[in-house]
């Protein structure tokens, strides 16, 4: 199990500096002065959207603890988008920018996100129950063989 999460470690590193080097293109593509400090903000505010989901997942939604589920996924999405927003301040110059704003990133970057991570935790957990599933079978058969085998030894001391 230490070697899947490992490997699913290995995998968020690779795809969340990709996430990066892709906004920065972005950013700088379109001439924004702050190019790497808006990139950041994007990256920063999608992970904590992405990792908040995804610790929220397995620990409430996993234990049947739906209330709390729905609450701190209301909160992370809710919350999502306010570093982006508070990081990059250019749009701003009222409350009707604010909330276009607010909600174009509510839509393109947190619902992304918490579907993302849905998946991610989703992919882990089919992945450490096959490895589970994997294990037991295995023990199911060396008990049988081991089961097998100490019937038939009785038997060869008998006939010598």
């Amino acid at each position: 199990m230490d070697r899947i999460r490992n490997i699913f470690k290995i995998i968020f590193i690779t795809a969340w500096s990709l996430i990066f080097l892709f906004f920065c293109w972005l950013f700088r593509s379109d001439g924004n002065p702050n190019w790497f400090f808006v990139s950041g903000a994007v990256v920063a505010s999608s992970a904590i959207i992405f990792y908040s989901h995804f610790f929220i997942l397995g620990r409430y939604l996993n234990r049947r603890k739906n209330t709390w589920y729905f609450l701190g996924l209301v909160l992370t999405i809710a919350v999502g988008p306010s570093l982006y927003m508070w990081l990059d301040k250019s749009d701003i110059v009222d409350w009707r920018s604010f909330r276009e704003q607010y909600f174009t990133t509510l839509v393109s970057f947190v619902l992304f996100f918490v579907l993302l991570s849905w998946m991610a935790k989703a992919t882990e957990n089919w992945f450490v129950n096959t490895l589970k599933r994997e294990t037991l079978e295995n023990q199911a058969l060396r008990s049988d063989l081991a089961y097998l085998k100490s019937q038939i030894n009785p038997h060869f001391l008998y006939i010598t």
